[in-house]
């Protein structure tokens, strides 16, 4: 799926898994358009109480409809959507005479920016070339014991304290996100936005490796598939946004990764090559080398060509630029590319 904000383009992908130790799925998701720009969100249903799968969709169902209503301002909307959240949340534990609550991460981009609030232990991360940054940091008891008295301190608490929240949605009348400083994005960031069963069963360089080597939706599969082989007992929920270059190239023509390789390169000697395979830089998007097909030279033969020694690779208008395999859209036109 893409979308796109006043200044960036945006291709996102999500993936859930139900847990090996549950038998429900109590993690919800959210992504997509907004008047402001682009709006992702992860709610987790709050284990040991009731309903908690109602809780996480009455949770995103009334933040996204706050949210919708600001045009103006980012931060506004995301203190309007988690205080839409509680109080929705808190009538439906009357209405249900039960015990219900959330955790919720958050994030809008908007004019080119990332804005993050987020509540309990869902979490949002940003990796941008090789570093992965944590975002967010956990409002749980477990966490306030390692700020007070240091991580090392904190592992000697019951391992439990890890799950209890010092922060949810519907636990208070009042709700109080903690909303971060608006970060510039760039073209070949990804964002992370996740529940802690993913995180409480891959570490951070896993998850790293995982976000730096494919597409949203193929970042967002193998972390779900990651969780599954490791037999994670929790519902895991992720959700990837990529960050492409800018939204201006909207009004050329597109062309798909598969028409990308429908294509032939002409060598100096005159003779066409079929583009079979293209190498893309996981963190630009950029082509970085074109594979080719060599059999009608030799059978079964071809060739890998870098960017650099074919030269800028143009269309009738535009250079081509940032392919994804399976979702992007590439300013290119049909024809040959020369090789001279």
């Amino acid at each position: 799926m893409s979308a796109s904000t006043t200044r960036l383009r945006i291709y996102s992908g999500e993936g859930s898994f139900i847990g090996s130790g549950r038998d429900r799925n109590e993690d919800a998701a959210f992504q997509g358009r907004i008047p402001l720009g682009y709006l992702a969100a992860v709610a987790d249903g709050m284990g040991g109480h009731e309903h908690g799968d109602t809780a996480a969709r009455t949770t995103l169902d009334a933040l996204v409809a706050a949210v919708e209503q600001e045009t103006e301002d980012p931060v506004a909307a995301l203190k309007a959507g988690f205080a839409a959240a509680n109080q929705a949340v808190r009538e439906q534990s009357t209405a249900r005479n039960a015990v219900m609550g959330a955790t919720c991460v958050a994030a809008i981009i908007a004019q080119g920016r990332l804005h993050v609030a987020h509540v309990g232990d869902a979490r949002l991360y940003l990796l941008r070339g090789a570093n992965l940054y944590s975002l967010t940091r956990d409002h749980s008891i477990f966490q306030e014991i390692a700020d007070i008295k240091g991580p090392v301190a904190a592992t000697g608490f019951a391992p439990t304290l890890k799950h209890i929240m010092s922060r949810s949605v519907g636990a208070e009348a009042e709700i109080a996100p903690t909303i971060r400083a608006p970060i510039p994005l760039t073209a070949g960031d990804a964002v992370l936005l996740c529940s802690d069963g993913l995180t409480g069963t891959l570490d951070d360089k896993r998850i790293r490796r995982i976000l730096a080597g494919g597409t949203p939706r193929e970042a967002a599969a193998r972390l779900i598939e990651a969780v599954e082989q490791e037999g994670g007992e929790d519902n895991a929920t992720a959700v990837v946004l990529r960050v492409d270059a800018d939204a201006g190239r909207e009004q050329g023509r597109y062309l798909t990764f598969d028409e990308l390789l429908s294509m032939s390169v002409q060598t100096a000697d005159g003779n066409v090559h079929p583009i079979i395979d293209a190498v893309i830089n996981p963190s630009s998007w950029a082509v970085v080398e074109l594979r080719l097909d060599l059999a009608a030279v030799e059978k079964d033969a071809s060739c890998t060509i870098a960017i650099t020694d074919i030269g800028p690779i143009a269309g009738p208008d535009e250079p081509l630029v940032t392919p994804q395999r399976t979702e992007a859209l590439v300013d290119m036109g049909h024809g040959e590319l020369r090789h001279n």
